[in-house]
């Protein structure tokens, strides 16, 4: 028999090599050092690279300082929008619902608290 069929031992033989060579080319990709190579920490672990780190930082303090002006008026309307979903849901859920309208002014002297 002459052949390659699956399952003669010539096939198999040519599979394991062609296994071995596949595997082999794996190995040598995963120990090849890697030209970015990044911070390492004490224990040898690998951490992002410094200038990752410092574009990211760069981000947060943006992030921050945006949240502080540009976003703050958003926050509050989350805020007071929570507050007034609160009373509502307090009128729906009450049987005397004229008892939870008439804590109208506690809940009125509540949100401009907080917006103080």
């Amino acid at each position: 028999m002459d052949r390659d069929q699956a399952g003669t031992p010539k096939a198999r033989s040519a599979q394991a090599i062609l296994a071995v060579f596949v595997l082999s080319l794996i190995v040598y990709g995963f120990l090849q050092p890697n030209s970015r190579s990044p911070i390492v920490d004490s224990n040898e672990r690998n951490i992002i690279n410094a200038s990752t780190r410092d574009r990211v930082k760069k981000i947060q303090i943006e992030e921050g300082r945006q949240a502080k002006t540009l976003w703050s008026d958003e926050y509050m309307a989350q805020h007071l929008g929570r507050s007034l979903e609160r009373w509502w849901d307090r009128i729906n859920a009450s049987s005397p619902r004229l008892q939870a309208l008439a804590d109208i002014g506690k809940t009125t002297t509540l949100l401009m608290k907080a917006t103080t």
